[in-house]
């Protein structure tokens, strides 16, 4: 029971408390103490003594681990490359040079806050040769022969900071597959020769070519170890006016393949597109480049094949595939490709211009311009320029009729040919960003009546000779005739090739027929000299180095029926 004596006390209490602490908060704080410290024996501050060599990290505790494990499998001693103190993106490397007959091994180790680092090898062009981009902090490398004389290796920090060194060391190529198996390496370049046929292999390259048309030539078919753990790379050059074709074949142990091109200095020129187990990509450029395929699996482990096929010069104009991307190297602006044409037609005899058309090309877009299209046959040159990557064009006549088509890089030709003067309309866009474009006129000079006759397969014909940056007027052909085109019936006409000259005879299809083929044989023995393939025209060329020849041609197509046509013009033997 609470009595009012314990009441007072507890109020007297309270009272005491509260006084205390408003005094308290009036009262000035004591200064604080400053630590002890022994007095140094000239009585200033104490001194910091900087650790000789200690402003490099010393990669032994990080490399000599692993490097001993490979130096029991066959390797030689390790070189420290790189090593330094690093957080999330920063990077370390260097150059390295070895024998050409060697491999390397090249890992990248770090300390224990560092949870992902990637390591990545560059030749002198700054091509990637070989990734190992997992998710862990032991990448490692081995590159084998062929390979460049000396090759950049570099780490990258993707997760964490602390310290980091990458060490190579020699390899004899015996002892590779063991020493990558046993680190997890990326063996590179991957290229396998086919240790016992691959089935079906030959049957779906045929299809390919077959597909496409043109004249091809194998520059790599290799057998390619992939993994998702990193993409694996293989490069080819692309010289001008030609196309190249990437043909992508998994085993049965990987598929969603991913099939990337880029150029030389790494950017996305064409994705393959994601149909079917098969990846094919086809890209083609007027000026030189350099290419390289990047192959990674989605799923499973396992071979893939790769072959990459370089076509003929010009056969752009003759393929019955449209390319994936049509540029290499970087663009010019509209001026210095209308000068460069003007140049080149000048001195082919062209008489003046006329522009029949301008605006601006969109992509995605018809862009359409009218004009009137003379008698006769007519070279029409539609040029655009940067950021204008391709543009793809044709030409209609006044009674909705295809006259020509044509498509390309930023000059795109077309020819016209007709009768009688004629409205034309010209309907082009872009790939790329939008532009501005001109249209340039030039007169052909003495057009054959056979291709006044047939506009369309004229536009063929006249196209794929001026494919591959050269310039063949109508005023060059000679012996133009009417072909009679059937799927079930061939047809065949005679060319005389004098001594010393180089014959190209060029046909060409009209609406209603696909896949012209044409079969040069020599009369004499029946030898073949020559074939071509295209999907509405086709050029075949054969040279009479030491005597006069006398050849019979055959042409043929795959589907329809039409009529065409088909002319000769001859060049020197030391011409290309």
């Amino acid at each position: 029971m609470v009595t009012p004596r314990t009441r007072a006390l507890c109020a007297a209490s309270i009272a005491l408390l509260c006084s205390a602490a408003c005094a308290g908060c009036h009262a000035p704080l004591p200064a604080p103490t400053p630590p002890s410290r022994p007095p140094s024996p000239t009585g200033s501050p104490p001194a910091v003594e900087v650790v000789p060599g200690s402003t490099a990290i010393d990669p032994g505790p990080l490399l000599d681990e692993d490097a001993g494990i490979a130096r029991a499998l066959g390797a030689g001693p390790v070189q420290p490359l790189a090593s330094s103190a690093v957080s999330e993106g920063d990077r370390i490397g260097g150059f390295v040079s070895f024998e050409p007959g060697a491999c390397i091994l090249a890992f990248a180790r770090a300390t224990a806050r560092i949870d992902d680092l990637d390591l990545l090898a560059y030749d002198d062009a700054g091509t990637p040769l070989a990734v190992d981009q997992a998710t862990d902090p032991k990448p490692a490398l081995v590159l084998c022969p062929p390979h460049p004389k000396r090759v950049y290796v570099s780490a990258r920090v993707a997760a964490g900071h602390g310290f980091a060194a990458v060490g190579v060391q020699a390899l004899p190529v015996r002892d590779a597959p063991r020493v990558a198996k046993l680190f997890g390496a990326r063996l590179a370049p991957p290229d396998q020769a086919f240790a016992q046929p691959w089935p079906g292999l030959d049957a779906i390259i045929a299809r390919r070519r077959s597909a496409l048309g043109g004249t091809w030539e194998d520059l790599r078919k290799v057998a390619v170890s992939v993994t998702p753990r990193s993409p694996v790379y293989l490069s080819a050059p692309l010289p001008a006016n030609r196309c190249l074709d990437v043909l992508v074949v998994p085993n049965e142990e990987t598929a969603n393949l991913e099939v990337v091109l880029t150029d030389d200095v790494g950017r996305e020129l064409a994705r393959a597109a994601n149909i079917g187990r098969e990846r094919t990509a086809l890209l083609c450029s007027p000026v030189d480049g350099e290419v390289t395929v990047s192959v990674r699996p989605h799923d499973g482990h396992g071979l893939v094949a790769v072959v990459i096929a370089r076509s003929s010069v010009g056969d752009q104009a003759s393929l019955s595939v449209r390319p994936d991307a049509t540029r290499l190297g970087p663009l010019d602006s509209l001026e210095k490709v209308r000068e460069r044409a003007s140049v080149a037609l000048s001195r082919a005899g062209f008489a003046a211009k006329a522009d029949v058309g301008t605006g601006s090309v969109e992509p995605g877009v018809n862009t359409s311009v009218s004009f009137d299209l003379p008698s006769g046959c007519s070279r029409l040159d539609v040029m655009s320029g940067a950021p204008v990557v391709g543009m793809r064009c044709a030409l209609w006549s006044a009674k909705n009729d295809l006259v020509a088509t044509s498509e390309g890089g930023e000059h795109v030709t077309l020819h016209g040919c007709s009768t009688t003067a004629t409205r034309v309309s010209l309907e082009l866009s872009s790939s790329g960003r939008a532009g501005p474009f001109v249209v340039e006129s030039r007169a052909e000079k003495s057009p054959a009546p056979e291709l006044l006759r047939h506009p369309l397969a004229a536009s063929r014909l006249l196209g794929r000779a001026n494919a591959g940056g050269t310039i063949v007027a109508v005023q060059d052909l000679y012996d133009v005739q009417r072909l009679d085109l059937d799927e079930t019936r061939r047809a065949q006409f005679d060319v005389p090739a004098a001594v010393n000259t180089c014959l190209h005879v060029v046909a060409a299809t009209s609406a209603g027929a696909s896949g012209l083929r044409l079969t040069a044989v020599e009369e004499s023995n029946g030898a073949a000299l020559a074939t071509a393939h295209g999907h509405t025209s086709a050029l075949l060329r054969f040279c009479a180095r030491h005597r006069a020849l006398r050849v019979r041609v055959f042409a043929t197509v795959e589907h329809g029926r039409a009529e065409g046509v088909a002319a000769r013009y001859s060049t020197p033997l030391a011409s290309p």
